[in-house]
């Protein structure tokens, strides 16, 4: 996973600084899922299929088949932030920050 970041802050007084960081960071690799194999609860256990006595009608769950390991790559995303501390005075820590998310993007799908 690739990242870019980019930041600049100013000193607008002693006590107040304002930054602004934008971001770039390419897709996670993924390993998709392909197909899945439905698995029946019967009497007698776990079954693929549901001709066994006491299976039910609906599958209790799949069974994911995985295609090739890290072969896809999820979509790229990027973002701006907002950032503004203030100090009430030099001998004192950060009294108030404010890191607000202005703009991003996020993808899933495949």
């Amino acid at each position: 996973m690739d990242c870019e970041m980019w930041w600049t802050s100013y000193e607008m007084s002693k006590k107040t600084t304002v930054g602004i960081k934008w971001r770039y960071q390419s897709g996670n690799l993924v390993t998709p899922i392909t197909g899945g194999v439905a698995i029946y609860q019967c009497d007698s256990g776990f079954e693929e299929s549901n001709t066994g006595a006491g299976c039910g009608a609906e599958p209790y769950l799949y069974d994911p088949i995985e295609g090739k390991i890290n072969s896809k790559r999820l979509p790229s995303g990027h973002g701006l932030d907002f950032r503004l501390d203030y100090k009430k005075s030099q001998m004192t820590d950060i009294l108030f920050r404010n890191h607000q998310c202005l703009w991003s993007t996020k993808y899933l799908r495949l």
